[in-house]
């Protein structure tokens, strides 16, 4: 047997549903709970034996109060409260799931009628076992205690399911102690087949005893009409499985339309989305566009009149190299000049230009005065030439400028008409899905409830198959009693002849027993020695007794033994040595091919608190056994225990870890712990007007 999972819905500290708790195995086969006293590993591991064998360890107080008082306390009176545990787990290749239950009513306001003097404890319902079938179904199997004690014994679930205290109890030597661990290591080892082999042959000497004895007269007709009536209620069976698969069908049909709604309205929520980011895309880009637009138009109104001007300014460079090539700009003679000459009415020559006095002189004088350029016209002459230089420059800057936001609108435009299309094509799609946006609330309760009908009809049809399988083996009984029932005059003369065999068998078996337990008691006895002697400080004998009572002898030389005392971590040590040994023994009946062999071949290992009291000299000896003792191990400590030991005990091994978090009305700053694992620091416990354990998975 290999745990897979384990999940809890209102399981004394467990609140609600927990999520589910993944155990790995194989390369892996650690898995760790650290939490503090009180916060859940104890009931963790009473869920599992609850769940698996209807036992709760000693130590749990108000053993039968299984309901969490705060799902009691929230619920409303007439409510009924649920509680559940859920294990999942794999034996011989087979994975099965195992759901046991119990509810209450709520009768009154608060938790009195759990908590008060002569309360009426709810009854526990029976456990439901289902396998994974190959057709992908899970089927019932029924008598899941019956089940489970065959897989892993319920005389051993102790010594596989523990918590620290019991380890020392290995070695207990009341009677009734060696007895039952008497029965355990035989069931284990193989031993009980042969017992069960010498039961069923006493049985059957009975029955062929019996037979000598009995009226030779038959009932045939009586016979008979059971086999009718057994007939009928066949019939009766096979219509309702039809009537249920039926209905089935439906449903199936029904999840598969609702897993098509489901997509599509998936598909036009994302079509949706898509349009509505292209839609404000578009709206974007139609503002850049307009804005460009506009840079554009004010660029042409306000600027545009630059580009005709090119014919003009080269009319006004002719102009210009005309007037320079004539000399008249610049002129040589300015007209300020020639006046002052004359109002000073003498020339630079010297000569006289008083009119009264001279007047040829100043008439020459005064035609150089039209003849003289003028100042201002060269002066703007020369600031047009600077202004159309600057014009001319600007011409191509402007065309470029013009030239690019045409450049920027175009792109603008083609990207507007690509999403446009775009557009037209979601539209299209989100026509075809037939605008499907149904509410995910709804679909998703809907879906729940066709997963409740689905699972509800195939426990219901799981239900009806079973009662086939035992109405068809009845038929078949009942088929072979009306066909025995008409030769009753030969059953004396069969019956002493088996009755006679039956006497012959028991021999066989008695003998085979005696030889069988020594032989396996010779094994296991000298595998746990040698494991003892590998770990212990002290030189002891370990002596494993006819009836397979494990002892701790002194060895005083001569033969002499007597019992010996030993510690808790003696104790412990020879307990895990115990489990050890029995389970390498298992394996080697396996590979030497035992006609008589037990069935597992594979054990989980769960233990809360598993170095208990355990003084530091035995801690690493518990750590080394642990890691070589079973194919999977789950284990529960505190966050001192894995600081001490557990964490170096775990390296390279650790699969799984989970935090139980204790949420309590008041936490104390010194009680409240921490661990650190994979580098995070996680808090063991947590202020909450509510008490309850939180599961917390460790990445």
């Amino acid at each position: 047997m290999i745990l897979k999972s384990i999940q809890l819905k209102n399981f004394r500290t467990f609140y609600n549903e927990t999520p589910e708790i993944i155990f790995s195995y194989d390369d892996k086969p650690i898995n760790l709970i650290v939490a503090e006293n009180g916060d859940g590993k104890t009931t963790l591991l009473n869920a599992f034996t609850w769940a698996m064998y209807d036992q709760i360890t000693s130590d749990v107080e108000n053993p039968k109060n299984l309901i969490s008082y705060r799902a009691i306390n929230e619920a409303k009176v007439g409510d009924k409260i649920e509680a559940w545990v859920k294990v999942k787990f794999v034996h011989d290749e087979t994975t099965y799931v195992l759901e046991r239950s119990l509810e209450i009513k709520k009768e009154n306001e608060g938790i009195d009628q759990y908590t008060k003097k002569g309360k009426k404890y709810p009854t526990p319902k029976n456990p439901i076992l289902q396998n994974y079938e190959s057709d992908g179904r899970w089927k019932k199997i029924p008598d899941a205690f019956a089940v489970i004690d065959k897989i892993l014994p319920l005389e051993l679930h102790n010594y596989f399911f523990f918590n620290g205290e019991r380890m020392n109890e290995i070695t207990n030597n009341s009677k009734e102690h060696k007895k039952k661990l008497a029965s355990a290591i035989k069931k284990l080892l193989g031993v009980d087949h042969i017992y069960n082999a010498i039961e069923h042959t006493k049985k059957a000497k009975k029955y062929f005893n019996d037979e000598m004895k009995a009226n030779a007269d038959a009932e045939a007709l009586k016979k008979l009409e059971i086999l009718n009536n057994l007939k009928k209620q066949l019939e009766i069976e096979k219509g309702e499985r039809n009537k249920k698969n039926s209905e089935l069908e439906k449903v199936d049909k029904e999840i598969a339309q609702l897993g098509e709604q489901r997509l599509k309205n998936d598909a036009s929520s994302k079509l949706q989305g898509e349009l509505n980011t292209l839609e404000g895309k578009l709206n974007l880009l139609k503002d850049n566009n307009t804005k460009s637009s506009n840079k554009l138009n004010d660029t042409i109104n306000n600027e545009g009149y630059l580009l005709f001007l090119e014919d003009g300014i080269n009319d006004y460079a002719s102009l210009m190299d005309d007037l320079r090539k004539r000399k008249e700009i610049p002129a040589p003679l300015k007209k300020p000049f020639v006046r002052d000459l004359l109002e000073s009415k003498k020339c630079i020559c010297g000569r006289s230009l008083d009119k009264e006095i001279s007047r040829d002189a100043y008439n020459e004088v005064s035609k150089w005065e039209k003849k003289a350029g003028s100042d201002e016209i060269e002066t703007s002459a020369h600031e047009l030439t600077g202004r159309i230089k600057n014009i001319e420059e600007d011409i191509p800057k402007h065309w470029d400028l013009i030239k690019g936001y045409i450049s920027e609108n175009d792109d603008l435009l083609r990207k507007i008409n690509e999403i446009e299309k775009n557009i037209r094509y979601k539209k299209e799609e989100l026509t075809d899905l037939g605008g499907t946006n149904d509410d995910v609330g709804e679909l998703n309760k809907k879906a729940d409830e066709l997963d409740d009908k689905q699972n509800n009809l195939l426990r219901e049809i799981a239900d009806i198959e079973n009662d086939i399988d035992v109405l068809d083996k009845d038929i078949e009984e009942a088929e072979k009693e009306a066909e025995e029932a008409k030769k009753q005059n030969q059953k004396y003369n069969s019956a002493s002849i088996n009755h006679r065999k039956t006497s012959s068998v028991l021999e066989t078996f008695d003998f085979m027993l005696e030889r069988f337990e020594k032989h396996q008691c010779s094994k296991l006895q000298g595998l746990i020695q040698k494991k003892w002697d590998a770990v212990s400080q002290k030189a002891y004998k370990v002596v494993v007794d006819e009836n397979f009572s494990l002892s701790l002898k002194s060895d005083y030389g001569n033969n002499m033994l007597a019992d010996a005392g030993k510690s808790t971590g003696e104790g412990q040590v020879l307990m895990l040595c115990f489990l050890s040994s029995i389970i390498d023994l298992t394996r080697q009946d396996q590979s030497e091919d035992m006609i008589l062999k037990p069935e597992n071949l594979k054990f989980p290992f769960v233990a809360d608190s598993i170095f208990g009291q355990l003084d530091n000299n035995y801690r690493e000896t518990i750590s080394k056994e642990i890691l070589a003792l079973a194919d999977q191990t789950i284990l529960g400590c505190s966050s001192s225990q894995y600081s001490e030991g557990v964490k170096k005990m775990t390296k390279n091994k650790l699969g799984s870890c989970y935090i139980f978090k204790g949420h309590q009305a008041k936490v104390n700053k010194k009680d409240n712990k921490s661990v650190e694992i994979n580098g995070t620091t996680y808090m063991l416990k947590q202020e909450d007007e509510n008490q309850f354990t939180e599961v917390i998975k460790v990445p």
